[in-house]
């Protein structure tokens, strides 16, 4: 209940299921967290959270396979993970690769970045970039800049 008035606005500030195309959640609190989210989703798809890019992050192997199972069990509403690699080998599902960044490889607080090559050679369909683009003056280049070594490791994968 409490995820269903939270993503429609009822009682929640933000009113996700408004205006996001894509909703993420953990899977820590069990299947009701699909069902609850998809029952006030208005054609969104969910992303389950099946590994982290932090280092000492709590997303064991154990988890991973049960984000997984959970997935598979909801195939018409969950449309992939958010992965440091491939998780699965069920093409239904989409890996989306946090933590790339092209200028650095860590922080002070255990956040470990990889490059879009690397990002793509590890099975990203999508990659995630935050601070790589947002701590920067031009956020605009920045991104295109991400964009084409993105698309480039893409290429390089599929025509080995």
């Amino acid at each position: 209940a409490v995820v269903s008035t939270q993503s429609t606005g009822s009682e929640g500030v933000y009113k996700i299921s408004s205006w996001a195309d894509f909703i993420n959640a953990h899977v820590v609190v069990g299947p009701g967290i699909i069902k609850g989210l998809e029952s006030v989703a208005q054609g969104q798809a969910l992303i389950l959270i099946a590994q982290m890019s932090a280092s000492g992050n709590l997303c064991t192997p154990e988890y991973t396979q049960t984000a997984v199972s959970m997935a598979q069990d909801n195939n018409k509403f969950v449309c992939g993970f958010i992965c440091t690699e491939s998780v699965t080998d069920d093409h239904r599902f989409l890996n989306f690769v946090p933590g790339v960044n092209i200028s650095s490889s860590n922080d002070s607080l255990g956040q470990q970045w990889v490059s879009p090559s690397e990002a793509v050679l590890k099975g990203a369909d999508v990659i995630i970039v935050g601070w790589g683009i947002y701590k920067l003056v031009d956020t605009a280049e920045t991104a295109r800049i991400y964009k084409e070594q993105g698309f480039r490791a893409y290429l390089d994968s599929v025509t080995v």
